[in-house]
This record gives C-alpha cells, structure tokens and sequence, in this order.
C-alpha cells in the first residue's frame, strides 16, 4: 500500500475529528481545519491510488515489453522453428513418391 495513501487516511481521520470537535464547542475556526485536513487527506489518498495504478501499468508493460523481447531473440536463434518435418507429412511425401514412381514404371 502506498504511503499517501495511509498518510491521506490518517489525515481524513483526523480532519473529521478536528471537525467534530469545532462542531461541539462551537468553534468555527476549528471545524474549518477539520473540513480542510478532511478534504486534503482524500485528496492525498487519491493520488496514492492514482500512484499505485500508474505503478501497476507500468509494470505490466514492462513485463510485455520483456515477453516480446525473449520471443523475439527466440526466433532469432532458431528456438520454437520447426527443424524438421513432422512424421505425419514425411509418410504423406513417402506415399505420394511412391505411388508416383509406381504409375510411372507401370506405361513402360
């Protein structure tokens, strides 16, 4: 959690007492502090939570950042590229050269 958050909670808290206890003596002045610190406490909180969201995003595109960049060197080393023809395929061109090379010897 970040500090100004904590810090603007605390603030807000401490704004609605200072407010309450301007309201009971009667105190304007007091109660004024109390409306101030309030409102100055969730403004602080605000920009803790915008702080933490600005954070988060970019981590996560730090972290994009970082995937795309081991994709691509793996590419570029060869990793992930089919070397070599699945087993599938080669029995699929084994057949048709041999089914080829039959009907061509059998007109001679």
């Amino acid at each position: 959690m970040d500090t100004d958050r904590i810090k603007g909670a605390a603030r807000e808290l401490y704004g609605r007492g200072e407010e309450a206890v301007g309201a009971l003596m009667g105190d304007t002045e007091t109660r004024a502090r109390g409306v101030v610190d309030e409102v100055a406490g969730r403004a602080q909180g605000a920009m803790g939570r915008a702080g933490e969201a600005i954070r988060e995003t970019v981590g996560e595109t730090r972290e994009s950042g970082r995937e795309l960049v081991r994709r691509h060197e793996r590419q570029m080393h060869g990793e992930g590229v089919m070397r070599t023809p699945p087993l599938g395929a080669l029995l699929i061109a084994a057949s048709a050269g041999f089914a080829l090379a039959w009907m061509l010897h059998a007109r001679e």
